[in-house]
């Protein structure tokens, strides 16, 4: 699967540790340090170099004399070609340590003189395979799959074990489905909390009448892009929200579930229960809890169909929603959080920011942050390197200290993981 045939430049080196992404560390006899995917600490291989720079290179693997500990044999055919896990060769007791170092480890760049060790959690587990509850599933001139790693090169996919056991049950189907036609685009398939599937349709060339009803054999719902419009017939269930096939919700409902959970017993355990901001609320997968447990909250968005769905899915008074690009304009927000804070009579500023941004993080919001005051910060990350960088800015000056950090594995087979952090403002 990911063995090579002999070549010229081979090298020899050992693999000591996995670097953020997911790849195998090792050093050359020059001291440099090399990347080689679909590797594990204590791998003895040989390799050959597909990129160098001065101080690190790439490699791919050539041969594997001496195997990890914790090296097993991958349960996916697909391993090693689809763009997907990268970590099945590796037993799941070790991608959780694995995961957790690397999280520790960024922190520790970006934040000196502080514990890490002691107040990151233990990485929540998720089951390891039949997790996933959506998936992006590729169509090129009739065929279905996945694409391979950074490129548009399609792997055809008969079986996907990381998928839940009705997504399974979709995708050979589907994929009968497009094989008679010479469609291309994508489609987006998921599985809600009562187990439900959905699939939206993207295609940019054939589509053909009656495609729909053969989707519908296999899914519950179906939607096409540019022709379906948000309406109850088409909603899933999030988990005490609604959602359409096709828009961004979280890919493992178990995890998920277990995430909103520790940040609900956070929230009462920690705070007054008085006043709320959410930034990046999406289509209300925290807001509908948080607008149950506190007296007044703002939730801010800013993409146009996940707004309209948090409009529908908070249906109490007690929450304004105010759409706004918060990585451009934030004054409509800062004009809410003034009339929430005078409504109730919060003095020091709201209890609760919180926020679960994309991967580019909270960027230029430090300034709201500071100018609002919350008395608590929950952040909401999928990316440790920014995540390490945002934690850097809150805890900077002095302005809050850290109360925990717990990471989820939201992606197991994968080096990506969800972390929360808690953060309360310093008397």
């Amino acid at each position: 699967m990911y063995y090579y045939a002999q070549v010229d430049g081979e090298k020899r080196i050992r693999i000591t540790d996995m670097a953020f992404g997911g790849d195998g560390i090792g050093r050359l006899s020059d001291g440099r340090v090399v990347f080689v995917p679909f590797t594990a600490p204590g791998d003895e291989l040989s390799i050959v170099l597909t990129g160098e720079k001065k101080r690190f290179c790439r490699g791919k693997v050539l041969d594997i004399f001496h195997h990890s500990p914790v090296r097993v044999k991958p349960t996916c055919p697909h391993f090693g070609m689809c763009g997907g896990c990268r970590w099945q060769h590796i037993t799941y007791e070790a991608q959780r340590a694995f995961k957790r170092n690397m999280l520790i480890s960024e922190l520790v760049k970006k934040v000196k003189d502080i514990d890490f060790e002691s107040i990151t959690g233990n990485l929540v587990p998720s089951n390891p395979f039949a997790y996933r509850t959506a998936a992006r599933i590729q169509v090129k001139k009739g065929r279905t799959g996945f694409f391979r790693e950074k490129s548009n090169i399609l792997v055809p996919v008969v079986t996907c074990p990381v998928l839940s056991r009705r997504l399974q049950g979709m995708i050979s189907g589907l994929g009968e489905v497009f094989a008679s036609t010479k469609s291309t685009g994508f489609m987006e398939i998921s599985e809600d909390v009562d187990h439900k599937t959905g699939v939206s349709l993207h295609l940019v060339s054939g589509f053909k009448h009656g495609l729909r009803d053969r989707i519908q054999t296999y899914a519950d719902i179906v939607v096409i892009e540019g022709l379906d419009a948000a309406n109850s017939k088409n909603f899933m269930n999030g988990g005490g929200f609604a959602y359409i096939p096709g828009q961004f919700v979280q890919k493992n409902n178990g995890i998920n579930a277990r995430l909103k959970q520790y940040v609900k017993d956070l929230v009462i355990r920690e705070t007054g229960l008085r006043s709320f901001i959410e930034l990046f609320a999406g289509s209300g997968n925290f807001t509908t809890m948080l607008a149950g447990l506190f007296e007044r909250g703002i939730a801010a968005e800013s993409a146009p169909l996940a707004t309209r769905m948090l409009r529908y899915n908070l249906a109490v008074a007690n929450t304004v929603v105010v759409r706004t690009n918060l990585y451009k304009k934030t004054g409509p927000l800062l004009a809410k959080t003034r009339d929430l804070l005078t409504s109730s009579a919060v003095v020091k500023g709201p209890d609760l920011l919180i926020a679960d941004p994309p991967r580019a993080g909270l960027k230029d919001l430090f300034g709201f942050i500071e100018h609002v005051r919350p008395e608590h910060v929950v952040l909401i990350s999928c990316y440790p390197p920014v995540f390490a960088h945002d934690v850097a800015r809150l805890v900077r000056d002095g302005a809050y200290e850290i109360a925990s950090i717990q990471p989820f594995d939201m992606f197991p087979q994968t080096a990506h993981f969800e972390v929360v952090g808690h953060f309360r403002r310093r008397k």
